[in-house]
């Protein structure tokens, strides 16, 4: 089939590339084009909707050739932090919530790039760590879109899901 969106056409190189396809397949080719065409337009702007896209190109890159791929993956990172909000969680962009899903992709971005080679702040990582900490569920998962309590105290946030516990445990 058809992939229109950049992050999951990423995630379609990434299989083929673990399947044993090289770079010039053509589908991959199409995934490093469209990665690289993002990550200026997200240091640019910040972003609009989702963090997905952005975060799974910039763990494709990191994963394809982070020497090669540096400028883009730096830039990436860049918008990716700049996306970050003040307590640490990522969210949709305008944002209206804390997204402990856009949190977890803000996280792996940060790890690919940081396994790549590439600076990554600290305070960025502890930010969102703390987050997470703040923000889990008394039941020791966690929700969708949490409410930051601003304490460590754990609250009732609502129904554990299990992809947000994974999101949440694994971030």
């Amino acid at each position: 089939g058809s992939v229109e969106m950049v992050g999951g056409k990423c995630l379609v190189a990434l299989a083929l590339l673990k399947a044993g396809k090289d770079q010039t397949h053509p589908l991959v080719q199409e995934a490093l084009a469209g990665a690289r065409k993002i990550a200026p337009v997200l240091v640019n702007t910040g972003g609009s909707g989702p963090c997905y896209n952005e975060a799974v190109a910039c763990i494709f890159l990191c994963d394809v050739d982070p020497i090669q791929y540096a400028p883009e993956i730096k830039l990436l990172i860049q918008g990716m932090l700049k996306r970050q909000r003040p307590s640490g969680a990522w969210a949709y962009q305008p944002p209206t919530y804390d997204d402990t899903s856009q949190t977890q992709y803000g996280v792996l971005c940060c790890w690919a790039a940081h396994q790549a080679g590439m600076e990554v702040p600290a305070r960025a990582v502890e930010s969102a760590a703390q987050w997470l900490m703040r923000v889990q569920n008394a039941d020791g998962g966690w929700t969708y879109s949490p409410h930051d309590p601003g304490t460590y105290e754990r609250r009732n946030q609502g129904p554990t899901t299990h992809s947000m516990a994974a999101a949440g445990l694994s971030s």
